[in-house]
């Protein structure tokens, strides 16, 4: 693209170029036939001007020959004629050759234009015969040349005139769009270049423009990433210290025999069993999460009937809800829905989804789940009762870095939530909480499969 923009930009430079040169020229050559026609007009009103005073100059040469008794080479070496420089002055001598009387030209004329209409002819009598004297007004020192030096600079102002208005507009939009690529490197990536035109240089400036706001998002992805990352950090290492602390202090005892009894002991060991397991899953979740972040996940992409696939779920996991005294409620406005979407990453969406409803979820309650499509999106909602207050924490509930003392039931990290957007947002979905006290709802929103639209790819 960029030669290719190189290419068109050097073509339309080079025919602006010819086009102002072709102008430029058409003016020189039609000001110049201009001139020619008025200089012969001015050639011939000079004549006119200057017969008499041709008559008269004659006349006076005639008299100083005649008063010096001049011969004919002593006219001719003579320095009579140097004040009528006005002129081109030639004598014939006795044998009929024509001499200049200019000094400077020793030898005689052959060619000499006898028909020419500026040309004046006299006789002349010598002290050693006779002979003609022909004069010639000596145009380039009676006319001046100033007009075709005018011409000629006129020309060449017309031709750069033309061209600094024929690339004006380009040159004005070239400092615009330099003074936009200096503040994009400056940092401010969300500046753009003003589009005007329908050119190459347009091109160029949405290149830009779109160049830069791809790379201000892949910026603010990676300070997301980054962000996330550190805070991460910051906060899994308190839900990792927890259970680490707790379990060295149990085997601790164990290894101390700081125990009364054998059951004692084996208390002990079933603590240390449950932290370790704890410990386990908090470590399997962190590197799932860190995977989910960098986007370091391949998603095996099939068409799936969300409707099927959440019922068989519910109808697997039902032995957990038992256990809580939950029941389930399925409604759905298809029998069927198909989405494009990895199954495994699903199942371990609804199993964190529910494994916090179990947690937190009120006892003796109902899971509404309803699946219905809207826009091209299905819809799936999971409602259930909760004695947590969310008023103001509902929307924070998928970010790992909203986990409250006060929201750190049963040892939760808040970690498995974040699995569960991230997985979504891998799959080019939504997903948002809503609180209505007792019902929070968790609403997940997933492109329906169609024929037009591709699978996703990671």
């Amino acid at each position: 693209m960029s030669k290719n923009f190189i290419n068109k930009i050097h073509v339309q430079i080079i025919f602006v170029i010819i086009l102002s040169l072709g102008i430029s020229i058409s003016v020189f050559l039609g000001l110049s036939e201009l001139n020619n026609e008025l200089s012969l007009k001015r050639k011939q009103a000079l004549i006119n001007e200057l017969k008499e005073t041709i008559n008269d100059n004659v006349n006076q040469i005639k008299h100083v020959i005649d008063k010096n008794d001049m011969t004919f080479q002593d006219v001719l070496n003579s320095d009579i004629f140097e004040e009528y420089n006005k002129y081109d002055i030639y004598l014939t001598s006795l044998d009929g050759k024509l001499y200049p009387t200019d000094k400077d030209v020793n030898e005689h004329f052959d060619d000499l234009d006898l028909q020419s209409e500026y040309l004046s002819v006299f006789n002349i009598k010598y002290k050693d015969g006779f002979g003609i004297i022909l004069i010639k007004p000596n145009f380039q020192a009676l006319v001046s040349d100033i007009y075709e030096v005018i011409i000629g600079t006129f020309s060449i102002s017309l031709f750069l005139i033309l061209l600094l208005l024929l690339t004006k507009n380009q040159i004005k939009y070239i400092k615009k769009i330099n003074d936009g690529i200096e503040i994009m490197a400056g940092g401010e990536l969300t500046s753009e270049i003003t589009v005007e035109g329908n050119n190459e240089l347009t091109n160029l400036a949405i290149s830009i423009n779109s160049m830069a706001s791809s790379l201000h998002s892949k910026m603010d992805l990676e300070k997301e990433l980054d962000r996330k990352q550190r805070k991460l950090i910051t906060n899994i290492s308190h839900d990792l210290r927890t259970p680490l602390t707790s379990l060295i202090g149990y085997l601790d005892l164990l290894s101390n025999h700081s125990y009364e009894s054998v059951s004692e002991g084996d208390k002990y060991v079933d603590i240390a069993l449950t932290k370790s397991k704890r410990l386990q899953k908090l470590i399997e979740d962190l590197f799932v999460y860190t995977k989910l972040v960098n986007q370091d996940v391949n998603l095996d992409i099939e068409k799936v009937d969300i409707c099927m696939l959440l019922s068989q779920f519910v109808d697997e996991i039902q032995p957990n809800l038992i256990e809580r005294n939950l029941k389930t409620k399925i409604n759905s406005s298809n029998t069927e829905i198909l989405v494009p979407l990895d199954v495994s990453q699903i199942l371990r969406v609804l199993e964190n989804i529910f494994n916090n409803i179990t947690k937190y979820g009120r006892e003796n309650s109902t899971i509404s789940i309803s699946i219905n499509e809207h826009d091209e999106k299905a819809i799936i909602k999971i409602t259930n009762e909760t004695d947590l207050d969310l008023t103001h924490s509902a929307e924070f509930l998928f970010d790992r870095l909203y986990v409250s003392d006060e929201n750190r039931h049963n040892q939760s990290s808040g970690i498995g939530l974040s699995i569960v957007e991230e997985i979504v947002k891998l799959h080019g979905g939504n997903i948002y909480a809503k609180f209505d006290e007792p019902l929070l709802s968790i609403v997940i929103e997933l492109d329906i499969y169609s024929d037009k639209r591709e699978f996703y790819e990671t």
